[in-house]
């Protein structure tokens, strides 16, 4: 199963010239693709990424690349865990290239990244993002040191990217994955969006449904986590703020606990969202819950990738910077976003306990209230709270990036996102 869509961007607005004529504008149908990762297409998507490895030594912000790259390769080397369920979604110029997995669906992809889930616990309200990178191929001006393969099947188009490649797509690939994974899991809508990002990746996210993190774990004493049982730090009440924005935003809904098993035989049982905890959770000090309460914006607390308080307008397109190789680059197009999305919509304390034999994660925001450990749900920590990470996670909530960019057509088949080009 495969879920398609497409959207028409603005490539060159159209213009007055004065006396009653006017130039047209320009526009261009960039169609989107979302597959779950299988046993069948994981070769394929395990040599692109070291294909597209090679590709970044030869365009500019080789190692942004290199390590957007390797974001992506953590969520394919998930294909055997039986906890995660991974799905890549990606921008291609030809949907015909799809179904081939080889190199013409390669030099076709645009931008891509993984989105994953638990594939044990069917109400898990969280996902990740790991791994946008636009195609180095877009940026390559001497097809010399391409790999033999990609290279051959260039020389004979020398222009093939000519005119293609559209500009500041990767927030719209994002929301196109929010929705997306929607008819994966049959309706349900998780609230959540961890990644780990690049530092211009997340000033984008920044800007549109980010939810302020502050870690306490300091306050917690970074003390090691339970294995079956014990007693536990509780985080204290985060704020929310900005929710009033969102006219169609609910509150986080409830789950029920699942009783499956993962490797070894371990239970897989995830606690019941926004119930109250079986272990006694010592709470912090009044002293600790009034600092770790206070405004995110202090330096005692810190904060992740906090965006500003007060709603700045877009871009226009002519202020748009030109584009590079990586989507986290420092020359990457500059998006927009409508700005009467909410950029902020609460605030969120979490909490990461490491231990030799197993981590947690704690998480308060709004009525989710839970902590998840590693051995519950490895792919989390092998994916946003991986150690080896230059970059701290960051939390966006998946309601506000469903709502944007409204006018991305959800397409029933590969074909229908073909059937009327903009003209």
């Amino acid at each position: 199963m495969k879920v398609f869509g497409y959207k028409d961007m603005v490539l060159v607005e159209p213009a007055s010239l004065g006396k009653g004529e006017f130039r047209a504008g320009l526009m261009h149908r960039v169609l989107f693709v979302m597959e779950p990762l299988t046993h069948l297409n994981w070769k394929f998507w395990n040599d692109y990424a070291g294909a597209m490895k090679a590709c970044a030594r030869l365009v500019p912000h080789t190692s942004e690349v290199e390590t957007a790259i390797k974001g992506f390769t953590n969520g394919l080397e998930l294909i055997d865990a039986p906890s995660a369920c991974v799905y890549v979604v990606y921008s291609t110029f030809d949907l015909a290239t799809v179904e081939t997995n080889d190199v013409r669906k390669m030099i076709n992809i645009q931008m891509c990244m993984t989105v994953t889930t638990s594939a044990t616990d069917r109400d898990f309200p969280a996902v990740t993002h790991m791994g946008i990178f636009r195609s180095p191929l877009l940026s390559v001006a001497n097809l010399s040191g391409l790999p033999p393969l990609i290279k051959a099947q260039l020389e004979g188009t020398p222009d093939f990217y000519r005119g293609k490649p559209a500009k500041g797509i990767s927030l719209v690939l994002h929301c196109f994955a929010a929705r997306a994974l929607v008819t994966f899991l049959g309706g349900r809508q998780p609230a959540l969006m961890i990644t780990a990002p690049l530092p211009h990746m997340g000033n984008l996210l920044g800007e549109v449904g980010k939810i302020v993190a502050i870690d306490v774990t300091p306050k917690l004493g970074r003390s090691e986590p339970p294995i079956g049982g014990g007693s536990t730090p509780r985080l204290s009440s985060a704020p929310t703020t900005g929710f009033s924005s969102l006219s169609s935003r609910s509150p986080m809904p409830m789950t029920r606990p699942t009783s499956t098993y993962g490797r070894g035989g371990m239970s897989t049982s995830s606690p019941k969202i926004g119930a109250p905890s079986l272990v006694t959770k010592p709470s912090l000090s009044s002293q600790e819950a009034s600092s770790s309460s206070s405004s995110p914006m202090m330096a005692s607390s810190p904060k992740i990738g906090a965006p500003s308080l007060v709603a700045k307008p877009s871009l226009s397109s002519k202020e748009a910077l030109p584009s590079s190789s990586s989507s986290s680059s420092p020359e990457s197009a500059r998006e927009s976003s409508p700005i009467e999305a909410p950029r902020q919509v609460g605030a969120l304390k979490y909490a990461v306990l490491r231990g030799p034999m197993n981590s947690s994660l704690m998480i308060k925001y709004q009525g989710l209230d839970v902590t998840w450990t590693q051995i519950e749900y490895p792919w989390l920590f092998a994916l946003a709270f991986n150690l080896s990470h230059k970059y701290a996670a960051t939390f966006s909530d998946l309601r506000v990036l469903r709502e944007l960019h409204q006018d991305i057509v959800m397409a029933s088949g590969p074909h229908t996102a073909q059937l009327v080009k903009p003209k």
